[in-house]
């Protein structure tokens, strides 16, 4: 049996989310590290976070080796690393949801290909049940 087109509004969702992410690639290689500073935080991935890194380090060497900036180098790596593990798990909860959004679309084109039933055939969730008659009492209650 044939397969049952595939609506174009599947196939476009599939084409811009391709599109998408080469956007997304081609910026990061134009912007350098110092378009990680100008993303909004929602869009920061983790190779936004160790340009981010990058910069504030050359920054620091730069201040010198005063004991006070060494101080704060600590402190800023610790922000970082926690910057890093927020953008890991949101990145990681992002391709949970890609995954299950692909199952779903292989399952619902699985549930398309499948032959819909001859006259006569339903699965037994859509079953009719004959009904009863209604008898008649005797006694009128």
């Amino acid at each position: 049996m044939e397969e049952p087109p595939v609506r174009e509004e599947e196939e476009e969702e599939g084409e811009e989310d391709e599109e998408r992410d080469e956007a997304e690639d081609e910026e990061r290689d134009e912007a350098g590290p110092e378009g990680a500073l100008g993303k909004s935080p929602f869009q920061l991935t983790a190779e936004d976070v160790y340009d981010i890194s990058y910069l504030l380090g050359r920054e620091l060497m730069a201040l010198g080796s005063d004991p006070r900036v060494t101080q704060l180098q600590f402190k800023v790596v610790r922000v970082l690393e926690m910057l890093e593990a927020l953008v890991n798990e949101g990145s990681l909860a992002l391709e949970e949801l890609k995954m299950e959004r692909d199952n779903l679309r292989k399952e619902v084109e699985g549930l398309r290909r499948q032959d819909p039933p001859t006259s006569g055939e339903w699965p037994d969730s859509t079953k009719r049940r004959p009904r009863r008659k209604k008898r008649k009492r005797c006694c009128g209650y």
